[in-house]
């Protein structure tokens, strides 16, 4: 159930740890007599490379530095090849990035610009001494608890998540910076197209435009009444006969008429003439006032309309953008700006659809 005390016929546990020791260092003996002295290399000897384009020398220390390079190299795109295989198409690091994990891989001394030094072990600040094969070691002389033993474990683990962490920190920050550019270009584009939009309805306002003044004159042929209608074709109907039954020196000098009839004939016709021609000068200002009237009345539901419309903006407007609302005349004038270089129109032009109720809605103002 126990071990016998310490006696003659067993061996106590200092006498067990020395033997252990005796027999892996007679080992090491065993082994360093058929490989060679790992402690004792010897002095650096030039060696050549081989291939074309090979320097002509080289020594053992800058061949460590190259092979430390390389291998921490391959650790590197290793690290890089297994985020891309976890990630997929969603890992694609900006060069910077790829560059910062390689001069990570190289962070130790400096990478291979530090030349070798030989180190030895050192605990908490206390160098341990070298192996003398002379002398027994026991395992208490490397760590001398289990504790600190256990310590150093977790700080090289410690060391192994900080560096994922920060990896991960590198590959969010990648896909932050692609987002910012995919919304960027979004934006560039939404850009271009409400460009595009105002221009195409700058030019369909201005036909829309010119079809209103045609609309306006054929209203205002058809807003005349019959009697005008009338009056207008008879009025047409003198100018025809004159010119059949007078010659232009009659006309222009009517009292040189000699035949009475004729004479009484031609100052009836333009008595008629003038008398038909007041009455539909007198139609037409009626009509003319009739549309003044109407477009004030329009231009007053408009105005009304677009005062409560102003207000809603500026609620909204207040509301989100506090900064804005402080300083009108500089956002009108930015609007103004904006407007004149995406629809091509003058400041004028501008001013009179503003007025018209054009971009005059709550919704379009919160836009501009």
């Amino acid at each position: 159930m126990y071990e016998a005390p310490d006696g003659p016929d067993h061996l106590s546990r200092d006498e067990k740890d020395h033997l252990a020791v005796e027999q892996a260092t007679a080992a090491l003996r065993e082994q360093r007599k058929q490989t060679g002295d790992p402690w004792g290399p010897g002095p650096i000897v030039k060696r050549k490379y081989q291939g074309d384009g090979a320097p002509d020398s080289i020594t053992v220390g800058e061949a460590n530095a190259d092979l430390g390079f390389t291998g921490r190299g391959e650790i590197a795109a290793g690290q890089v090849e297994a985020a891309d295989q976890l990630f997929g198409d969603d890992f694609s690091p900006p060069p910077e990035v790829i560059k910062q994990t390689m001069d990570e891989a190289h962070r130790w001394e400096n990478g291979v610009k530090s030349p070798p030094v030989k180190i030895g072990l050192r605990v908490d600040g206390t160098d341990i001494k070298p192996l003398d094969d002379d002398w027994p070691m026991l395992a208490s002389d490397a760590l001398p608890n289990a504790k600190l033993a256990a310590k150093f474990v977790g700080d090289w683990r410690q060391a192994r998540e900080q560096e994922a962490q920060q990896f991960a920190a590198a590959l969010d920050t990648a896909k932050a910076e692609r987002a910012a550019e995919e919304q960027q270009r979004q934006q560039q584009a939404e850009a271009e197209a409400a460009r595009q939009k105002a221009q195409q309805e700058a030019a369909q306002q201005q036909a829309q435009a010119a079809e209103q003044r045609r609309q306006a004159e054929l209203r205002n042929q058809a807003a005349m009444s019959l009697a005008e209608h009338e009056a207008a074709r008879e009025v047409q109907d003198i100018r025809d006969w004159m010119s059949a039954a007078y010659t232009p020196q009659e006309i222009s000098s009517p009292t040189n008429i000699s035949d009475p009839q004729r004479s009484s004939d031609f100052f009836a016709a333009v008595q008629r003439f003038h008398q038909l021609s007041a009455g539909l000068q007198n139609a037409q200002n009626i009509r003319h006032a009739q549309q003044i009237q109407q477009a004030a009345v329009r231009e007053q539901q408009i105005a009304t309309w677009a005062k409560a419309e102003d207000n809603k903006f500026w609620g909204v407007l207040e509301k989100k953008y506090p900064s804005l609302a402080r300083d009108p005349a500089k956002l009108h004038k930015a609007t103004g700006d904006y407007l004149k270089r995406t629809t091509g129109l003058s400041e004028q032009q501008i001013g009179q659809a503003w007025k018209a109720g054009k971009w005059r809605s709550a919704g379009e103002q919160v836009i501009l």
